[in-house]
């Protein structure tokens, strides 16, 4: 009975939990780890996905309302993380001497509902969105960095520099930036590496540029090509 009532708080409703202070484990948050493997998979794919997919790969159920705020709270972070980065990008004296950099665009696809109430399948409206990443890795580095956005074209030179600045870049570094060949990876590219930067069209898109430029060279354009 003394232990029961040294529990219990003055107001008689609440009590005292000393296991998950002891432990430093709460059962209403999320380990980091935890946040870790909810965001990949939340930012993958939808939020009742996800949340299928951590019952598949660690074995216990996890509330969709969990799965949604992680995921939510990471993308926060990332972005307030974007924000705070002007200024900030200054190179330092020593560093990786080669770094490879990519960049490109996909499509994602966006489901939004109706905030009202009711059967918001009704409402779903479903649209493409191009979402842009950017890479950048040290020569003989197992270790990558990325980022990506939403946002226009010109804000992509910045996120790309700051990446290759996680990864090691400095003043003297040399930058080999492979792509598909798109203008606008191109410029950027100029923007955020400058002279450091040397640019070279990936081998699937210098033939397909090459095929289709056959045609008009020439009486064999096969043999040309």
């Amino acid at each position: 009975m003394q232990v029961r009532e040294s529990l219990w708080r003055d107001d008689g409703v609440s009590y005292l939990r000393p296991l998950p202070g002891a432990i430093g484990v709460s059962s209403r948050s999320c380990s980091r780890l935890l946040q870790r493997a909810v965001s990949d998979f939340g930012m993958e794919s939808s939020f009742q996905q996800s949340q299928r997919r951590v019952k598949e790969h660690y074995g216990f159920d996890l509330p969709l309302s969990a799965v949604a705020d992680v995921t939510r709270n990471s993308a926060e972070a990332i972005a307030m993380e974007q924000q705070g980065r002007e200024g900030a990008n200054r190179l330092p004296a020593q560093g990786a001497q080669q770094l490879v950099a990519e960049a490109d665009g996909s499509f994602l696809r966006i489901v939004s509902t109706s905030p009202a109430k009711g059967d918001r399948r009704k409402s779903r409206q479903v649209a493409y969105r191009e979402v842009r990443l950017c890479a950048a890795s040290a020569q003989g580095s197992a270790r990558i960095c990325y980022d990506a956005s939403f946002g226009e074209v010109d804000t992509m030179a910045a996120l790309w520099s700051f990446t290759a600045k996680e990864a090691g870049m400095s003043v003297e570094s040399k930058v080999h930036i492979v792509s598909d060949g798109a203008a606008w990876i191109n410029t950027q590219g100029r923007i955020a590496f400058g002279s450091q930067g040397c640019h070279l069209i990936d081998l699937y898109h210098v033939l397909e540029y090459l095929n289709k430029a056959a045609p008009a060279c020439g009486e064999h354009p096969k043999r040309w090509l």
